[in-house]
């Protein structure tokens, strides 16, 4: 059973943005909640989505193992990873340009992401609630939807050798 009340990761006010000094805080106060999550999934799932961590109370977050995983441009997952699927896909890959200008900017840029996105490999999760029905797919897309779609939309320009970093949750 999760010992933590899972709004504790949510960050407080002081916490918030991409200053180094708000994440070093949010990251001091929130690293001994659940010790094995990386600093950099706690920072890109929570500390920059502010009241989102409640819609994961149903995962035992402290039960997670975190693992880097590489994948080059043949084989990033695609649509099959996102809890819209297909559609979703499409439209945030259109809109991607238009809605998160920075996001693509710099991932058309580098031809890679700044920070890696978020899987969960579902088939091994703990679950404290039964899971929502959208959690169905075997890698779930958590966090970094527009630097995937960015990303995926413009792979054919990518070094096919180049890997491109995930964290995978089990």
């Amino acid at each position: 059973m999760c010992s933590f009340n899972i709004s504790q990761l949510d960050p407080l006010d002081s916490e918030q943005g991409y200053n180094p000094d708000a994440q070093s805080a949010y990251l001091n106060r929130v690293s001994s909640i659940v010790p094995g999550m990386p600093g950099e999934v706690l920072l890109e799932w929570f500390q920059q989505n502010p009241g989102k961590a409640a819609t994961w109370a149903f995962l035992d977050l402290p039960a997670l193992t975190w693992s880097p995983r590489l994948c080059t441009p043949a084989t990033l997952p695609g649509a099959e990873i996102m809890r819209g699927g297909a559609s979703q896909f499409q439209r945030l890959t259109k809109e991607a340009p238009i809605f998160r200008r920075l996001v693509h900017m710099q991932v058309t840029r580098d031809l890679a992401w700044k920070n890696a996105p978020i899987l969960l490999e579902t088939a091994n999760l703990t679950f404290l609630s039964p899971p929502p029905e959208w959690l169905q797919t075997p890698l779930h897309l958590v966090e970094g939807y527009h630097r995937f779609v960015t990303l995926w939309s413009i792979r054919d320009q990518l070094d096919p050798g180049s890997p491109h970093r995930f964290w995978v949750g089990s």
